[in-house]
C-alpha cells in the first residue's frame, strides 16, 4: 500500500495538502493496461469498516467506487447528469434519493453496499458476487461486463487495501 502525496485527479492538491489530507495508490490493470488512483485514505478506512459490518469484501466495493467515479469522487456527476456521486447514485431510478445524499460519501457507501446485499450478494459465492455488482450497473450485456470487470479489478486490489 502506498500512502503518499497527492499526484493528480485533485483540481486544488495544494488546499487538498494543507488540510493534511492522505491518499491510499491503488493500481490495477484492464485487458494490459494498467491504471492507477489516488484514494482520499479516509474513504477507503470507510469502505472496510462497512464491508466488515455487511459481511461484503472492501474490494468489491473500492472497485464499484473507482469504476463510477475514476478517484471515489462525491462530485461525480455521469448519464447525462442523472447519476451522482462516488457510486454513481441513478436519480432517474431511484428519485427518492436526494443529491445531497447522493453526494454523501457515507450515505452512497451504505446504500450501495445494502443494495448489494439485496441483489443477493454473497462473499462465499463468486457467481452471485457477480450477479449483485452487476445489478449496481443496471441489466443486459453490458451490466453483465461490468460485474465481471469489477470482480477483475476487486481481485487485484484486495492485497492493496
Amino acid at each position: 500500500m502506498y500512502v503518499g502525496k497527492i499526484t493528480t485527479f485533485i483540481e486544488n492538491p495544494e488546499s487538498v495538502k494543507e488540510q493534511g489530507q492522505k491518499f491510499t495508490r491503488v493500481q490495477y490493470s484492464i485487458k494490459g493496461k494498467k491504471y492507477w488512483r489516488d484514494i482520499e485514505t479516509y474513504r477507503i478506512d470507510r469502505i472496510k469498516e462497512v464491508a466488515k459490518e455487511m459481511e461484503i469484501f472492501p474490494e468489491d466495493l473500492l472497485a464499484i467506487c473507482i469504476q463510477e467515479s475514476f478517484n471515489c469522487s462525491d462530485e461525480a456527476v455521469g448519464d447525462g447528469g442523472k447519476a451522482i456521486g462516488s457510486f454513481q447514485i441513478h436519480r432517474g431510478f431511484h428519485s427518492h434519493i436526494s443529491v445531497e445524499q447522493a453526494r454523501n460519501f457515507d450515505f452512497s457507501l451504505n446504500w450501495t453496499a445494502k443494495r448489494l446485499l439485496a441483489k443477493g450478494y454473497n462473499s462465499h459465492n463468486e457467481w452471485q458476487r457477480r450477479v449483485a455488482i452487476s445489478r449496481h450497473n443496471g441489466s443486459g450485456e453490458k451490466a453483465y461486463w461490468y460485474g465481471i470487470t469489477r470482480i477483475h479489478v476487486a481481485k487485484q486490489l484486495s492485497n492493496q487495501i
